[in-house]
């Protein structure tokens, strides 16, 4: 703990960040992709906590992140719309391929977790600016308490 000029105290924590974006076509390399971000989550943060995000190319039925989300994994992450203290906002579909509304509506994007998170908030942010998009992809946010 650090003092402020206030006479509070500051705790810093340490955490680590990742953000990926996996093959568009390749089923192996996806599947294949899941695994490594496994393991170098775990070998980079250890038992830090991790936020993993990402274009993961799949859809939640998906090989790879089903590999992702395996309970059965002790590697495996947690996708931060599943445990939203509130309700999704915005559309479920995260392609827009620039476009006004997503291709379908499935998330290709996610925000994933591994242990001690809180998420406070999800959403799929599709504003766009006089017709323009920032992406092919529609923004994935989340609000989360470690």
């Amino acid at each position: 703990m650090v003092p402020c000029n206030n006479h509070a105290a500051v705790l810093y924590k340490t955490f680590f960040v990742f953000n990926t974006h996996f093959d568009h076509k390749g089923e192996v390399a996806r599947r294949e992709s899941a695994k490594l971000l496994l393991h170098a989550v775990d070998s980079i943060a250890g038992k830090k906590q991790a936020i993993v995000t990402g274009d993961f190319n799949a859809h939640p039925q998906d090989e790879p992140m089903q590999i992702m989300t395996d309970a059965q994994n002790k590697l495996h992450l947690t996708d931060t719309k599943a445990i939203s203290q509130t309700a999704h906002y915005g559309p479920t579909g995260t392609f827009n391929g620039f476009k006004s509304m997503e291709e379908n509506d499935q998330p290709i994007d996610y925000i994933f977790f591994n242990r001690g998170v809180t998420v406070l908030e999800h959403a799929t942010i599709s504003e766009s600016w006089k017709g323009r998009f920032a992406s092919d992809h529609f923004a994935v946010l989340a609000k989360l308490r470690l």
